[in-house]
């Protein structure tokens, strides 16, 4: 798999929702089309996911 030039989303992925569904809904959208990568980051283990969004 090579890297397409474009876009590179990075993200916690508790950040664009509650979990990895909410992410896959927020890049089936509109704004997928404009992502060309995807790097997801790993949770904190200080914060919880999703514990700002409760």
């Amino acid at each position: 798999m090579g890297l397409k030039n474009g876009v590179q989303l990075i993200v916690y992925p508790d950040r664009t929702g509650r979990d990895l569904a909410d992410l896959e809904t927020f890049l089936d959208g509109p704004v997928g089309d404009a992502i060309a990568g995807l790097h997801l980051l790993p949770r904190s283990r200080r914060t919880p996911m999703a514990a700002s969004r409760r």
